[in-house]
């Protein structure tokens, strides 16, 4: 939940520059070395001409590093689409290094013309990759995307759902804002493997995403097959992805409910009286910045287990956040307390807790597990 350090960003600048979507790591290099170019002949221009104002190269070469050390001092995140009026200045240094080069290879060898022709089209087809790679990447779905859409679809647009997700590359442009994985409310628990989990906690989520297929062992077990996407050229990209839902039911909200701050700096909350053995769920909501917290795992303490809180998807430029549980059993009306530990120390008039009440797929009630963490 933390933000980056101010002193990363000259790196992600140089980071996003050698992106694939951007100039690629050919042709950035390429533009890096026209940028220093760019330097070299400004700084000469103003020597030979000491009385004049510095060159228009040398403006050019000035301004990215002027933005990126202003960005640096003031803000702490780093996004793409801030940084894509730095371009022109690599731009025209790549296209200066390109044109010497073409210079210096025709002065020395005699390229008979067909050989020229073919070697001009490919360099024009090398330079303008990046955007090709772009429109492909923006206008053909990957099997993530197909997964999120399938996902929601499936389990309804309703807050306080829960995902468990294995890692799947399916990366976008680096100046476009990443999308959250399915709707805003619902939080997404990126896990190494899925199998790993025990049983109990993967049936206590709304859905599962898995890299790859199931074993066809696995499969024939199932009494609901899974969603499979896979890609295929033109249509969808990205590596194969396994989509398994369980759509619980939210059948009533309680809160905001009574909390207080406990001398040990958790926060205790008062529970409505819930039947033994109904699952419910946390959500806290939170009014500071996103990226700023006191613990990046907050944790629910309820009885003799605990179940760890995940951030939900905030809304852009919103000023909080919330905080979601993963489901876990109620031990009946006379366990009425539950604490949270990891929030940040803020005055109980920004912090709220809520408390949702769910019912399983198919009315079935999943053995509930002695620990959730």
């Amino acid at each position: 939940l933390l933000g980056m350090d101010k002193a990363e960003i000259p790196l992600r600048t140089l980071d996003y520059l050698l992106d694939p979507l951007v100039f690629g790591p050919l042709l950035g290099a390429l533009a890096l070395i026209g940028y220093v170019g760019l330097w070299v002949t400004g700084l000469r221009a103003v020597r030979s001409q000491p009385g004049e104002v510095a060159g228009p190269r040398l403006m050019l070469a000035i301004f990215p590093l002027v933005y990126v050390g202003f960005y640096t001092t003031q803000l702490a995140w780093f996004r793409g689409n801030n940084f894509t009026h730095i371009l022109p200045p690599f731009v025209l240094g790549l296209a200066c290094v390109v044109v010497a080069l073409l210079q210096k290879l025709l002065r020395r060898f005699r390229v008979p013309r067909p050989i020229l022709a073919v070697g001009i089209l490919g360099l024009g087809v090398l330079v303008v990759s990046p955007g090709f790679l772009y429109v492909y990447r923006n206008y053909v779905p990957s099997t993530l995307d197909s997964a999120r859409w399938f996902l929601q679809n499936e389990t309804g647009k309703m807050r306080g759902r829960v995902v468990i997700a294995e890692p799947v590359e399916a990366r976008g442009a680096p100046w476009q804002t990443a999308r959250p994985l399915i709707q805003k409310g619902v939080a997404l628990v990126p896990v190494p493997s899925v199998a790993e989990l025990p049983e109990t906690r993967r049936q206590q989520s709304d859905g599962e995403i898995l890299r790859g297929e199931l074993p066809t062992a696995v499969l024939s077990a199932m009494v609901e097959p899974p969603m499979v996407f896979r890609p295929k050229f033109g249509q969808r990209r990205g590596p194969t992805v396994t989509v398994l839902k369980h759509p619980w039911s939210r059948h009533r909200v309680h809160g905001p409910l009574p909390i207080r701050w406990a001398s040990d700096g958790e926060l205790e909350v008062e529970l409505p009286k819930i039947k033994r053995r109904r699952f419910v769920s946390l959500v806290v909501t939170v009014q500071t910045n996103p990226n700023r917290t006191a613990d990046d795992s907050p944790t629910v303490l309820y009885e003799d287990s605990s179940v760890a809180l995940h951030r939900t998807e905030p809304r852009y430029m919103d000023r909080k956040f919330s905080l979601l549980s993963e489901r876990f059993p109620s031990s009946g009306p006379r366990h009425r307390e539950a604490r949270i530990a990891g929030l940040p120390q803020l005055p109980l008039s920004r912090l709220q807790v809520h408390l949702y009440a769910w019912s399983p797929p198919g009315g079935q009630l999943p053995e509930p597990s002695a620990s959730l963490e």
